[in-house]
């Protein structure tokens, strides 16, 4: 003999019967549940076979045999269609019960734990070089209508990069710098809905090459809004520009062979060539302080190692002209 055996569900404590069908349309077909419950994520809800007792149960979700569920109840928080098949002791199994739909919906976060914030970061000089200082600039912007608490930004400086104490004084939160992690640290305790918030990060630069500078920001509240959570700046930081020409005629202006930033180098060795291969000047630690004296107008060829702050030596290759006569 065959056993029907009519889904019903219940929850922890309370038992529900079902006593309506539930018909829902999709994909060009009507589909028929027993019940239909929604939970929300995080809860369960016990199904329940019915009120005769089988020696055996299969449980199933969207067609598919569960592993194991094999009970007279089955437990689940995930949403799908289940159904279940009952067995007497002999192993006749009864048809397939009608279908219980379990819908699952999202826990609904609090309005007041939600705070978008945002960051974002530029440099004061995209043409800085080697040896100087500049800033960057980073501001903060609450994209809510609500306060945010506690809100930290991480600037984990490049190693080419050294940060030094802010030109302008910080009148909102903490600022620190950590010389050895090299992290620039920016803690502010609340910022208001629709506020903005700047700050000036004073770097200076010990290698040349591209930076890559990435700023991230967070606060206390959950960020709805991961997307705007982090900002990047890179540009091109340039070596020794060496000039070349110099006019060593006495009139005060360009009247030696200056190598500007030059200063920002340790070490340094310069030699002049004539087009013949003879060296004609060389000086170790050159202070821009060649005039050309005894040579001809013309042009000459340097070769120029210096030793830049981070350590590596650098090595520069080209001509310059001497010019004496004025044009």
């Amino acid at each position: 003999m065959r056993y029907w055996y009519k889904i019903i569900c219940n929850s922890v404590l309370l038992l529900l019967a079902a006593t309506l069908a539930f018909s829902q349309a999709g994909g060009g077909s009507v589909q028929s549940f027993a019940v239909v419950y929604t939970i929300t994520a995080g809860k369960t809800i016990t199904l329940n076979a019915g009120k005769n007792i089988a020696p055996a149960y299969q449980w199933y979700k969207n067609g598919v045999a569960i592993p194991g569920a094999v009970g007279k109840n089955y437990t689940t928080g995930q949403a799908g269609i289940y159904t279940v098949i009952a067995y007497n002791a002999e192993g006749c199994s009864s048809t397939l019960s009608d279908g219980a739909l379990i819908i699952v919906t999202p826990v609904a976060p609090k309005p007041d734990t939600v705070v978008d914030l945002g960051v974002t970061i530029h440099s004061s000089n995209k043409l800085a070089r080697l040896g100087e200082t500049f800033e960057y600039g980073i501001t903060i912007k609450n994209h809510s209508v609500l306060t945010g608490h506690q809100v930290v930004l991480r600037y984990p400086l490049p190693s080419i990069l050294r940060g030094l104490p802010p030109l302008k004084q910080v009148t909102i939160g903490n600022y620190s710098y950590d010389p050895v992690s090299n992290i620039f640290t920016w803690y502010v305790p609340q910022l208001a809905g629709g506020q903005s918030v700047s700050i000036s990060a004073l770097v200076k630069i010990l290698k040349a090459g591209a930076i890559t500078s990435t700023v991230h920001v967070s606060g206390k509240e959950r960020d709805p809004v991961l997307a705007n959570n982090d900002d990047t700046d890179t540009q091109q930081i340039s070596g020794l520009m060496v000039p070349n020409v110099f006019t060593p005629n006495g009139d005060g202006v360009n009247d030696t062979f200056i190598i500007p930033g030059l200063n920002q180098y340790t070490e340094n060795e310069l030699v002049i060539i004539n087009r013949w291969g003879n060296h004609v000047y060389e000086k170790k630690n050159y202070n821009n302080e060649w005039t050309g004296e005894g040579l001809l107008d013309g042009t000459y060829y340097y070769v120029l190692t210096a030793k830049n702050p981070s350590g590596d030596t650098e090595t520069y290759k080209g001509y310059v002209t001497l010019l004496r006569k004025r044009m």
